[in-house]
């Protein structure tokens, strides 16, 4: 006689696959309710361990015994049909109402993980944090794109020095330059609970820079504002947004009402900022002209301001970054 046609009609497999079901669905409720009742590690272990043991007698019982309106008889005092076929269809119910019954706790443990892990990824954020994201060159001239860009730069690390507070790194907010993305998607995906976000138009000597710093489980805005200015300002604008940024998170997140002083950018001059500024997007592109175009507009900066430390670091890097890249 085939095997197969044996195993089904002694409900072997019928039995398999109900043992595996449900052992594997008591296995699950007993660990996690172990598991809440605090019983140690080998208590789990053992429920799994009986399980796995259970299984080979199981198999041999189903090959041997056989369920019968009259009870379980042995397979071979079993003469009628009739008999095996009431058999067949109790194991069958079993079955279905194992899998049915598995279909039920798979979901509902799917959707506690995910429960579970959206709250954790929500605790693990925490309220004191912001990301800068690359302000946008509203300019006719789109070269100018290292002026907002050297912006963001600076009022990034003017914000990362403000003490309790966790700003997302330059590398992970510049990698949503120029995207269109939900603000509340961003903010996710780098982990924090506030975006500062803002356009730059420059025309001549007059600056327009607009900034605004938004909550991002909501999406509504904390504070904006607009700031028309000559070029000269320059420094002044970014003080002002980064001490009204960190004084409003301090405010309104760390609980304080201290005032905010952030660290400026090193220099009074804005010709050496605006070179130094030029010399950060030659730096930017690793190639070796923009590196040297970079170590050139560094040394023009430091000649105009040999004290400025941001240009002496970044010059020292530019040699680095040469080296690296013979």
């Amino acid at each position: 006689m085939n095997l197969l046609a044996e195993l089904k009609r002694r409900n072997v497999l019928s039995v398999t696959a109900a043992y595996l079901v449900v052992g594997w669905l008591l296995t699950e409720v007993m660990t996690a309710l172990l598991e809440t009742l605090g019983a140690p590690d080998w208590a789990a272990r053992s429920v799994i361990l009986a399980f796995v043991l259970g299984f080979i007698p199981t198999v041999v019982l189903s090959w041997i015994y056989q369920m019968t309106p009259e009870g379980v008889k042995r397979d071979s005092d079993i003469h009628d049909n009739a008999d095996m076929r009431v058999g067949n269809r109790s194991f069958d119910y079993v079955v279905i109402a194992s899998v049915v019954v598995l279909t039920i706790v798979l979901a509902f443990l799917g959707s506690q993980s995910q429960l579970s892990e959206r709250s954790e990824n929500e605790a693990a954020i925490s309220d004191a944090s912001v990301a800068v994201l690359p302000f946008v060159n509203m300019s006719k001239d789109k070269s100018e794109d290292y002026f907002s860009d050297g912006l963001t730069e600076t009022l990034l690390h003017m914000l990362a020095q403000i003490p309790d507070l966790k700003v997302a790194a330059r590398t992970s907010s510049f990698a949503f330059k120029g995207q269109n993305q939900d603000i509340r998607e961003i903010a996710d995906a780098l982990q924090v609970a506030h975006v500062l976000e803002g356009s730059v138009q420059r025309s001549g000597d007059k600056v327009r820079i607009t900034a605004q710093l938004i909550r991002a489980d909501d999406g509504f805005h904390v504070w904006s504002s607009i700031y028309d200015r000559t070029f000269d300002d320059i420094f002044a604008i970014q003080d002002e947004i980064a001490e009204k940024v960190g004084s409003e998170l301090s405010h309104s997140i760390l609980g304080t009402n201290d005032a905010i002083v952030s660290a400026g950018v090193g220099t009074v001059s804005a010709d050496a900022y605006e070179l130094y500024l030029q010399a950060l997007a030659g730096r930017a592109t690793y190639s070796f002209r923009g590196l040297q175009a970079s170590e050139n507009l560094l040394k023009g900066a430091l000649a105009i301001d040999p004290g400025y430390l941001d240009a002496k670091t970044e010059l020292a890097d530019n040699y680095l970054h040469q080296f690296e890249t013979g």
